[in-house]
């Protein structure tokens, strides 16, 4: 099961409070992603290219029905440490 179609069996918001477990392959760069070594709970891109697929339309909930590849234009980093790369 892909990623745009196994997110609409989980209830709106569930991943702003539930850790991004699954693996994909990034759909730029054909690379595996696996959650381990991602670096935050949260992981929505591909570390290898930095691609990441528009598949929200808040921040977890998992609502945008584009699913169209956006490109990294830089890096956010919080006041935790964490670091977010940011898409467009």
């Amino acid at each position: 099961m892909n990623r745009e179609n196994k997110r609409k069996q989980y209830q709106k918001g569930y991943y702003k409070t539930h850790a991004c477990d699954e693996g994909f392959t990034c759909r730029v760069c054909g690379r595996p992603v696996v959650p381990a070594g991602a670096g935050s709970d949260h992981r929505n891109h591909c570390p290898n290219c930095l691609s990441s697929l528009h598949v929200d339309d808040e921040p977890g909930d998992r609502a945008a029905d584009c699913g169209g590849i956006m490109d990294a234009i830089g890096v956010w980093i919080r006041k935790n440490g964490e670091w977010a790369v940011i898409h467009r």
